[in-house]
Parts: structure tokens; sequence; C-alpha cells
């Protein structure tokens, strides 16, 4: 039975260089089984975790970027009992600005979304996986399936693949608004050259277009080039699949193999039905050759 999850941004704070977020969602289980299920979830996603009681991890980040998911941050995880098989589960963020970037309202969906990537991480622990060929329900931690013998693949959910498309739209808009602000000062330089200027203020007009329209040029493109690889290989393929992960694994059975029913089911049927003692003497006393021909009888003399 799958879980629809819903996370909600319940506050938010923003600082000259760091932001803080809470966000918010409930999730089924006890505190004490969600616990390590979420820590190892953050573990898949790129996070260290510093510790589960409280449950605390960080990601390093990288300058120059636009990507909210690329900021460096900490990662706080509270629980609350919201029923006898529920818990509320809150995440708080504290981001740092990267070199480039900023934070604003616009990036706040962007964690909602990787809360519930988290969240449908950990809770996919605790399902029992299915077989894509029989359908059958395994143990949790299952390689093979137990009915036809058959590889379970991992599969990734789909909320990652959400996840990374969510961020990468959200800074590919960045890039064509920086781009668009770029270009629209260039337009501004271009229009006061028409005018009379004095001979240096001409000049740094020039320049300050000249490098307005580079600076626009250079964000567009890159942000054209981001919306695309987001968008276009996964769109022009009908739309979001999950992912296998890329844990090793052994190698698949090849297609002719059949299940360990039907192999079973062939062996009897092609296996001949015992016969009794009577029965073989008689097909042993037909399929014998026939005698050899009596020796003559000597010739009396």
């Amino acid at each position: 039975m799958s879980v629809r999850l819903q996370a909600e941004v319940i506050s938010y704070r923003f600082g000259l260089d760091s932001a803080d977020c809470d966000v918010t969602l409930v999730l089924p289980g006890t505190v004490e089984r969600l616990r390590p299920q979420l820590a190892r979830a953050l573990e898949r996603v790129g996070y260290h975790v510093v510790s589960e009681d409280p449950l605390q991890a960080r990601r390093g980040g990288a300058h120059f970027s636009l990507n909210v998911l690329k900021y460096p941050l900490s990662l706080h995880i509270g629980f609350k009992p919201a029923g006898e098989q529920a818990t509320q589960v809150t995440f708080s963020y504290s981001l740092k600005h990267s070199g480039l970037g900023w934070i604003t309202k616009g990036d706040l969906p962007v964690l909602a979304q990787e809360a519930e990537a988290i969240a449908a991480v950990a809770l996919q622990g605790a399902r029992a996986p299915l077989c894509t060929r029989c359908g059958g329900e395994n143990p949790a931690g299952s390689r093979f399936c137990r009915r036809c013998g058959a590889l379970l693949a991992v599969l990734e959910p789909a909320e990652l693949d959400v996840l990374n498309l969510v961020a990468r739209n959200r800074a590919a808009y960045l890039a064509l608004l920086t781009g668009s602000a770029g270009l629209a000062l260039m337009t501004v330089c271009l229009a006061l050259l028409l005018f009379d200027l004095p001979a240096k203020l001409e000049g740094v007009v020039i320049f300050l277009g000249l490098l307005a329209g580079a600076f626009g040029w250079g964000w567009g493109i890159w942000g054209i080039y981001g919306l695309r690889q987001g968008m276009g290989r996964r769109g022009m393929k009908g739309g979001l699949r999950p992912r296998v992960s890329e844990e090793p694994a052994m190698p698949p059975l090849p297609s002719s193999a059949f299940s360990v029913t039907e192999g079973t089911t062939q062996l009897l049927e092609g296996a001949s039905s015992p016969i009794s003692g009577a029965e073989g003497t008689t097909q042993l006393l037909d399929e014998a050759p026939p005698p050899p021909s009596r020796i003559r009888e000597r010739e009396m003399p």
C-alpha cells in the first residue's frame, strides 16, 4: 500500500548570509522505527549523519551554484507522535548562501520536495519488495524472489527524480532571470548611446553595456541548457521513470530461465511413469533377440 507524502513549510527566516526553514510531514510508524530508517535514508541521499539521537546531519556545498541542493546546510530532524502508528516528522534546515546564489521563497518548495524524497527512501526500506516477474512479495532485504528465483531490482523512489527535476528547473529559472537582467541593462546602455554624451561618459557606457551583454548572454545560454537538460530527456521518453539502484548485485537470470514451479512440472511430465516387475520382465522378454538356431544333429554313419 503506497503512502501519500505531503510536506508543508511551516516557518522560515532569511538572514544576510543564511536561511532557516522548517518542513513537516506525517509518516506511518513509531519514533523508534522511523529514526534508524531516516538515518539510513540520509546517508543514501548524500548527507553525513552526525548523530541519531537527536537525529542531525550535514551536507557540504559548492560555490558559484544556483541550485539550492548544492548549498552547505545542516539538518535537524525532530519527532512527535501523532497517534499509535503515526509520527509527525519536522525537518529543520539551516542553509548558508553560496558564493553566487541567494535563497528566496521560491527555493522553499525544493526543500519540501527533498523532505518528501528522504521520507520516501526511508519508507522504501520498510516495504516488502515485489517481484517484477511474478508479482510475489518478499521479506525486506531480499535480493532474489522466493517464489520464482528472479533477481529483485531495487527501484529508487520517483520522489528522487521529481526532486532533481524541480531543483534543476529552479536553478535554470534563476539563470534565465539573471541573464534577462543583464540583457536589459545592455539595452539601456545602447539607448543611452543615442544621446550626445561626453567622451568619458560614453566610454563608460560602452564598457558597461558590453559587460552586461556578455554577462546576460552567458547566464541566458546556461539557463536554457539547464532547462533542456532537466526536462528534455525525460519529457521525450514519456515522463519520469524510477531508476534502478547502483548497488552491487548478482548477475540477472537469463531470459530463457524458467521458474521453479514451471521447471518442476516440466520434469515431472517428461519423466516416464514407473512400471511393475511383471511388466518389466515381459518387456525384456519381448525385446530380447531371437534365440540362436539349434545345432544340427550329427548325421549317423
